[in-house]
């Protein structure tokens, strides 16, 4: 089974992302902080990293960069950020906040997310899903299109 380490400091963010991670095959631990990271890829090395970039302590790119420094050299997916807030402003508004209800999450990333923005989510239920856009407010700039999150059961 592939190994997959999600680090992320807001915990919601980090079990939504496991939960869909495992309901996709993944074999999914989890890091509150970069340097939680550092030793749990040090006692057993995953497959993947998805990094969040803006924690307190070691940021991601600090994290990452140790990481290589000390002969990682698998993937280190940077950005998904954006990808479990949308899913959390989702499960949250649309779902009240039932994580078991997300059988599935599929989406595009369109844009970028700047430290310091706002994304605004929309969504609208379609035949057993709930379609997904994000835009950012400052810019007005798509962040995600093309998503649907598939409703279990």
């Amino acid at each position: 089974m592939r190994s997959l380490l999600v680090v992320d400091d807001e915990v919601s963010v980090g079990k939504l992302l496991r939960a869909i991670f495992e309901t996709e095959g993944w074999d999914v631990e989890y890091a509150r902080t970069g340097e939680e990271c550092l030793a749990s890829v040090e006692a057993t090395p995953p497959d993947v990293i998805v990094l969040d970039q803006m924690m307190p302590g070691l940021t991601g790119i600090e994290t990452a960069r140790q990481l290589r420094t000390g002969g990682f050299d698998k993937p280190i997916l940077h950005g998904l950020c954006s990808y479990g807030i949308v899913c959390k402003a989702v499960v949250d508004s649309a779902l009240g906040g039932d994580v078991a209800a997300v059988a599935g999450y599929r989406a595009r990333f369109s844009g970028v997310v700047f430290p310091g923005e706002t994304i605004v989510t929309s969504m609208w239920e379609e035949g057993g899903r709930i379609i997904v856009s994000a835009r950012t407010k400052e810019r007005d700039t798509p962040v995600i299109s093309n998503a649907a999150i598939t409703l279990r059961g």
